[in-house]
Protein backbone atom coordinates (compact mmCIF):
# COMPACT_ATOMS: atom_id res chain seq x y z
CA UNK A 1 0.00 0.00 0.00
CA UNK A 2 1.64 3.28 -1.22
CA UNK A 3 1.02 6.56 0.78
CA UNK A 4 -2.53 8.07 -0.48
CA UNK A 5 -0.74 11.40 -2.63
CA UNK A 6 2.03 12.26 -5.12
CA UNK A 7 4.67 10.80 -2.73
CA UNK A 8 3.31 6.96 -4.00
CA UNK A 9 3.36 7.83 -7.72
CA UNK A 10 6.16 6.41 -9.99
CA UNK A 11 6.97 6.63 -13.56
CA UNK A 12 8.32 3.40 -15.27
CA UNK A 13 9.63 3.49 -19.17
CA UNK A 14 10.80 -0.04 -20.93
CA UNK A 15 11.63 -0.59 -24.40
CA UNK A 16 9.50 -2.67 -26.27
CA UNK A 17 10.34 -5.75 -28.67
CA UNK A 18 7.03 -5.81 -30.98
CA UNK A 19 5.47 -2.30 -31.48
CA UNK A 20 2.43 -1.60 -29.34
CA UNK A 21 3.25 -4.75 -27.44
CA UNK A 22 2.97 -4.18 -23.29
CA UNK A 23 6.38 -4.96 -21.91
CA UNK A 24 6.81 -4.55 -17.69
CA UNK A 25 9.08 -0.95 -16.77
CA UNK A 26 12.60 -1.85 -15.70
CA UNK A 27 13.75 1.74 -15.77
CA UNK A 28 12.16 4.32 -13.45
CA UNK A 29 12.50 7.62 -13.08
CA UNK A 30 12.00 10.51 -10.44
CA UNK A 31 9.76 13.46 -11.40
CA UNK A 32 8.17 16.56 -10.62
CA UNK A 33 4.92 16.00 -12.74
CA UNK A 34 3.72 13.29 -14.79
CA UNK A 35 0.64 12.68 -17.04
CA UNK A 36 -0.65 9.58 -19.15
CA UNK A 37 -3.57 10.50 -20.89
CA UNK A 38 -5.72 8.16 -22.95
CA UNK A 39 -7.07 10.06 -25.70
CA UNK A 40 -10.54 8.29 -27.35
CA UNK A 41 -12.30 8.76 -30.99
CA UNK A 42 -16.17 8.70 -30.04
CA UNK A 43 -18.72 9.06 -32.65
CA UNK A 44 -22.46 10.23 -31.60
CA UNK A 45 -25.46 7.92 -31.88
CA UNK A 46 -27.86 10.09 -33.69
CA UNK A 47 -30.46 11.16 -36.15
CA UNK A 48 -33.45 13.14 -36.61
CA UNK A 49 -36.52 11.11 -34.64
CA UNK A 50 -39.66 13.48 -34.24
CA UNK A 51 -40.06 14.55 -30.55
CA UNK A 52 -36.20 13.86 -29.89
CA UNK A 53 -33.27 16.08 -29.02
CA UNK A 54 -29.55 15.88 -28.72
CA UNK A 55 -27.87 12.36 -29.64
CA UNK A 56 -28.47 9.38 -27.57
CA UNK A 57 -25.19 7.87 -27.07
CA UNK A 58 -21.65 7.36 -28.47
CA UNK A 59 -19.41 4.75 -29.33
CA UNK A 60 -15.50 4.35 -29.30
CA UNK A 61 -13.77 4.19 -32.85
CA UNK A 62 -10.22 4.52 -31.55
CA UNK A 63 -8.17 5.44 -28.92
CA UNK A 64 -4.73 6.34 -28.71
CA UNK A 65 -2.42 8.50 -25.58
CA UNK A 66 -0.27 11.18 -24.62
CA UNK A 67 2.29 11.68 -21.99
CA UNK A 68 4.33 14.46 -20.16
CA UNK A 69 6.91 14.01 -17.96
CA UNK A 70 9.16 16.91 -16.15
CA UNK A 71 11.90 16.20 -14.02
CA UNK A 72 16.09 16.88 -13.04
CA UNK A 73 18.35 15.22 -15.97
CA UNK A 74 20.30 12.48 -13.78
CA UNK A 75 23.48 11.69 -14.22
CA UNK A 76 22.80 8.26 -15.43
CA UNK A 77 20.10 5.83 -16.92
CA UNK A 78 18.58 7.97 -19.54
CA UNK A 79 20.16 7.10 -22.51
CA UNK A 80 16.49 5.05 -23.39
CA UNK A 81 15.57 8.80 -23.22
CA UNK A 82 17.96 10.26 -25.70
CA UNK A 83 17.76 6.81 -28.08
CA UNK A 84 13.94 7.27 -28.91
CA UNK A 85 14.41 10.91 -28.90
CA UNK A 86 17.09 11.16 -31.85
CA UNK A 87 16.36 7.24 -33.14
CA UNK A 88 20.22 6.25 -32.53
CA UNK A 89 21.42 3.18 -30.41
CA UNK A 90 24.44 4.61 -29.20
CA UNK A 91 27.61 2.80 -28.40
CA UNK A 92 29.42 4.30 -25.04
CA UNK A 93 33.13 4.94 -26.21
CA UNK A 94 35.22 5.02 -22.73
CA UNK A 95 37.73 7.88 -22.72
CA UNK A 96 41.20 7.63 -22.06
CA UNK A 97 40.92 4.27 -20.22
CA UNK A 98 38.60 6.07 -16.89
CA UNK A 99 34.85 5.56 -15.55
CA UNK A 100 33.61 8.00 -18.34
CA UNK A 101 32.06 6.93 -21.32
CA UNK A 102 30.92 8.94 -24.32
CA UNK A 103 27.44 8.53 -26.05
CA UNK A 104 27.07 10.49 -29.26
CA UNK A 105 23.68 10.73 -30.81
CA UNK A 106 22.86 11.59 -34.52
CA UNK A 107 19.56 12.34 -35.70
CA UNK A 108 18.34 8.88 -37.64
CA UNK A 109 14.56 7.50 -38.17
CA UNK A 110 12.99 6.20 -35.09
CA UNK A 111 10.62 3.86 -37.07
CA UNK A 112 10.49 0.30 -35.42
CA UNK A 113 11.68 1.84 -32.01
CA UNK A 114 8.79 2.38 -29.04
CA UNK A 115 8.54 2.52 -25.51
CA UNK A 116 5.56 1.45 -23.11
CA UNK A 117 5.02 3.79 -20.20
CA UNK A 118 3.52 3.27 -16.72
CA UNK A 119 2.13 6.10 -14.37
CA UNK A 120 1.24 4.85 -10.75
CA UNK A 121 -1.33 7.73 -9.50
CA UNK A 122 -2.39 6.57 -5.78
CA UNK A 123 -5.74 6.76 -5.00
CA UNK A 124 -6.45 8.80 -1.14
CA UNK A 125 -6.46 5.09 0.54
CA UNK A 126 -3.12 4.43 -0.89
CA UNK A 127 -4.10 2.25 -3.36
CA UNK A 128 -2.04 2.64 -6.73
CA UNK A 129 -3.65 3.13 -10.23
CA UNK A 130 -1.72 1.79 -13.10
CA UNK A 131 -2.18 3.88 -16.37
CA UNK A 132 0.19 1.89 -19.30
CA UNK A 133 0.92 3.43 -22.51
CA UNK A 134 2.48 1.18 -25.40
CA UNK A 135 3.66 1.73 -28.59
CA UNK A 136 4.89 4.64 -27.13
CA UNK A 137 7.19 7.48 -29.18
CA UNK A 138 9.19 10.47 -27.53
CA UNK A 139 7.84 13.47 -29.50
CA UNK A 140 10.14 16.20 -27.52
CA UNK A 141 12.64 16.82 -25.31
CA UNK A 142 13.07 20.22 -23.80
CA UNK A 143 16.38 20.63 -21.55
CA UNK A 144 16.11 24.19 -19.84
CA UNK A 145 18.78 25.23 -16.59
CA UNK A 146 19.96 28.72 -15.15
CA UNK A 147 23.19 28.99 -15.13
CA UNK A 148 24.34 27.40 -12.14
CA UNK A 149 20.75 25.70 -11.74
CA UNK A 150 19.94 22.02 -11.79
CA UNK A 151 19.05 20.85 -15.38
CA UNK A 152 15.51 20.09 -16.20
CA UNK A 153 13.96 17.84 -18.93
CA UNK A 154 10.18 18.19 -20.31
CA UNK A 155 9.15 15.07 -22.36
CA UNK A 156 6.03 14.59 -24.76
CA UNK A 157 5.12 10.83 -25.71
CA UNK A 158 2.70 9.66 -28.34
CA UNK A 159 1.05 5.85 -27.47
CA UNK A 160 -1.18 3.96 -29.26
CA UNK A 161 -2.89 2.53 -26.35
CA UNK A 162 -3.50 3.64 -22.76
CA UNK A 163 -5.41 0.98 -20.28
CA UNK A 164 -5.82 0.88 -16.57
CA UNK A 165 -5.89 -2.92 -16.91
CA UNK A 166 -1.98 -4.03 -16.48
CA UNK A 167 -1.04 -4.68 -13.54
CA UNK A 168 1.54 -2.13 -11.55
CA UNK A 169 5.47 -2.76 -12.08
CA UNK A 170 6.46 -2.38 -8.45
CA UNK A 171 9.49 0.43 -9.05
CA UNK A 172 13.11 0.63 -7.95
CA UNK A 173 15.48 3.02 -8.07
CA UNK A 174 19.27 3.73 -8.60
CA UNK A 175 21.56 6.33 -7.22
CA UNK A 176 22.50 9.54 -8.99
CA UNK A 177 23.53 12.86 -9.19
CA UNK A 178 22.47 16.25 -11.09
CA UNK A 179 23.88 18.72 -13.70
CA UNK A 180 23.87 21.82 -12.10
CA UNK A 181 26.94 23.68 -14.45
CA UNK A 182 25.64 25.26 -17.62
CA UNK A 183 28.19 26.64 -20.82
CA UNK A 184 27.05 28.38 -23.95
CA UNK A 185 29.40 28.18 -26.34
CA UNK A 186 29.53 30.10 -30.00
CA UNK A 187 31.86 30.28 -33.22
CA UNK A 188 32.96 27.54 -35.88
CA UNK A 189 31.86 24.24 -35.61
CA UNK A 190 34.14 22.07 -32.85
CA UNK A 191 35.63 25.22 -31.91
CA UNK A 192 32.89 26.60 -29.97
CA UNK A 193 33.82 29.19 -27.39
CA UNK A 194 32.63 29.97 -23.98
CA UNK A 195 30.61 33.28 -24.01
CA UNK A 196 29.67 35.14 -20.59
CA UNK A 197 26.53 37.06 -19.10
CA UNK A 198 23.85 34.25 -19.48
CA UNK A 199 21.63 33.88 -16.70
CA UNK A 200 19.67 30.53 -18.69
CA UNK A 201 19.05 28.78 -21.76
CA UNK A 202 15.93 26.49 -22.65
CA UNK A 203 16.57 24.06 -26.53
CA UNK A 204 13.40 22.24 -27.87
CA UNK A 205 14.23 18.83 -29.56
CA UNK A 206 11.21 17.97 -31.60
CA UNK A 207 10.32 15.01 -33.82
CA UNK A 208 7.79 15.41 -36.89
CA UNK A 209 5.80 12.42 -37.10
CA UNK A 210 2.27 11.24 -38.50
CA UNK A 211 0.25 10.37 -35.58
CA UNK A 212 -2.95 9.73 -37.12
CA UNK A 213 -2.27 7.19 -40.13
CA UNK A 214 -5.32 5.15 -40.58
CA UNK A 215 -5.26 1.26 -39.65
CA UNK A 216 -7.15 -1.41 -38.02
CA UNK A 217 -10.39 -0.10 -36.34
CA UNK A 218 -9.44 1.44 -32.96
CA UNK A 219 -5.74 0.35 -33.52
CA UNK A 220 -2.95 3.37 -34.60
CA UNK A 221 -0.36 2.05 -37.02
CA UNK A 222 3.69 2.99 -36.06
CA UNK A 223 3.78 6.75 -36.75
CA UNK A 224 5.97 7.89 -39.53
CA UNK A 225 8.65 10.77 -39.70
CA UNK A 226 7.06 13.73 -42.30
CA UNK A 227 7.83 17.12 -42.75
CA UNK A 228 11.64 18.33 -41.89
CA UNK A 229 11.93 15.08 -39.91
CA UNK A 230 13.15 16.85 -36.76
CA UNK A 231 13.37 20.73 -35.35
CA UNK A 232 15.31 22.59 -33.18
CA UNK A 233 14.61 25.54 -31.41
CA UNK A 234 15.59 27.43 -27.47
CA UNK A 235 16.15 30.59 -25.98
CA UNK A 236 18.95 32.33 -24.50
CA UNK A 237 18.87 34.37 -21.75
CA UNK A 238 22.17 37.04 -21.42
CA UNK A 239 23.04 39.92 -20.03
CA UNK A 240 23.93 42.66 -22.73
CA UNK A 241 27.39 41.79 -22.38
CA UNK A 242 29.06 41.79 -26.18
CA UNK A 243 26.93 42.68 -29.43
CA UNK A 244 29.08 40.49 -31.41
CA UNK A 245 27.79 37.65 -29.70
CA UNK A 246 23.81 38.05 -30.50
CA UNK A 247 22.97 41.63 -31.95
CA UNK A 248 25.72 41.62 -35.01
CA UNK A 249 24.59 38.04 -36.33
CA UNK A 250 20.99 38.71 -35.79
CA UNK A 251 21.48 41.83 -37.79
CA UNK A 252 23.54 40.74 -40.42
CA UNK A 253 21.77 37.57 -40.54
CA UNK A 254 24.69 35.31 -39.88
CA UNK A 255 24.67 32.00 -38.63
CA UNK A 256 27.04 30.40 -35.69
CA UNK A 257 27.43 27.03 -34.24
CA UNK A 258 25.72 27.25 -30.92
CA UNK A 259 26.67 24.60 -28.13
CA UNK A 260 24.64 24.37 -24.97
CA UNK A 261 26.76 22.07 -22.10
CA UNK A 262 25.71 21.37 -18.80
CA UNK A 263 28.32 19.18 -16.03
CA UNK A 264 27.94 17.74 -13.33
CA UNK A 265 30.49 16.25 -10.58
CA UNK A 266 33.83 15.10 -11.77
CA UNK A 267 33.98 11.18 -13.12
CA UNK A 268 37.31 10.95 -13.51
CA UNK A 269 40.51 12.91 -15.05
CA UNK A 270 39.19 15.62 -17.03
CA UNK A 271 35.65 14.11 -17.21
CA UNK A 272 32.46 15.22 -15.92
CA UNK A 273 28.90 13.90 -16.16
CA UNK A 274 27.73 15.69 -18.85
CA UNK A 275 24.72 16.86 -21.22
CA UNK A 276 25.83 18.55 -24.52
CA UNK A 277 23.57 20.01 -27.12
CA UNK A 278 25.56 20.85 -30.39
CA UNK A 279 23.75 22.92 -33.47
CA UNK A 280 26.38 23.26 -36.27
CA UNK A 281 24.19 25.89 -37.81
CA UNK A 282 22.13 28.44 -35.89
CA UNK A 283 20.72 31.99 -36.34
CA UNK A 284 19.20 33.80 -33.64
CA UNK A 285 16.20 35.97 -33.82
CA UNK A 286 14.93 39.26 -31.45
CA UNK A 287 18.62 39.58 -30.15
CA UNK A 288 18.20 43.17 -29.68
CA UNK A 289 17.77 44.15 -25.95
CA UNK A 290 15.48 47.05 -24.52
CA UNK A 291 16.47 48.97 -21.72
CA UNK A 292 13.42 48.82 -19.03
CA UNK A 293 14.83 50.58 -16.41
CA UNK A 294 18.62 51.06 -14.17
CA UNK A 295 19.05 47.40 -14.13
CA UNK A 296 21.49 45.72 -16.05
CA UNK A 297 20.68 45.20 -19.82
CA UNK A 298 19.57 41.91 -20.79
CA UNK A 299 17.18 40.17 -23.19
CA UNK A 300 15.86 37.11 -24.40
CA UNK A 301 17.30 35.40 -27.63
CA UNK A 302 15.25 32.92 -29.64
CA UNK A 303 17.31 30.70 -31.81
CA UNK A 304 16.47 28.16 -34.24
CA UNK A 305 19.06 25.30 -36.01
CA UNK A 306 19.25 25.00 -39.50
CA UNK A 307 20.72 21.96 -41.21
CA UNK A 308 24.44 22.12 -42.06
CA UNK A 309 25.16 19.64 -44.65
CA UNK A 310 28.56 18.14 -43.49
CA UNK A 311 27.79 18.36 -40.06
CA UNK A 312 23.99 17.74 -39.72
CA UNK A 313 21.52 19.58 -37.71
CA UNK A 314 22.13 18.58 -34.24
CA UNK A 315 24.30 16.31 -32.17
CA UNK A 316 23.47 15.31 -28.58
CA UNK A 317 26.62 14.26 -26.47
CA UNK A 318 26.08 12.20 -22.86
CA UNK A 319 29.23 11.66 -20.83
CA UNK A 320 28.58 9.16 -17.88
CA UNK A 321 29.57 6.11 -16.42
CA UNK A 322 26.98 3.83 -17.77
CA UNK A 323 28.75 1.40 -19.60
CA UNK A 324 25.92 0.49 -22.20
CA UNK A 325 23.03 2.19 -23.26
CA UNK A 326 20.30 2.38 -20.44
Amino acid sequence: MAIGSGLGASFGIVDESVYGTYVAPTRWYPFTSANIVPVLDVTPVDGLAAGRFGSIDEVITGRKGTGTLASQVRTNKWGTVFKHLTGTTATPTQQAATAAYLHAFTLADNFGKSLTCQEGVPLTSGTVVPYTGTGGKVTSLELSSDVNGVLKGAMEFWFQNVVDSVGLAAPSYTSYTVLNSLAVKLGTFNSEAAITGVRSAAVKLEREMDTARPGLPGAYPEPIMIGQGFKVTGTINPDFVAKADFADRFLAGTSTALVLEWTGPLIASTYYYTVRVRCPKVFFRDAIPGVDGPEVVKGSVAFESFLDTTNGLVLLDVISTDTTLL
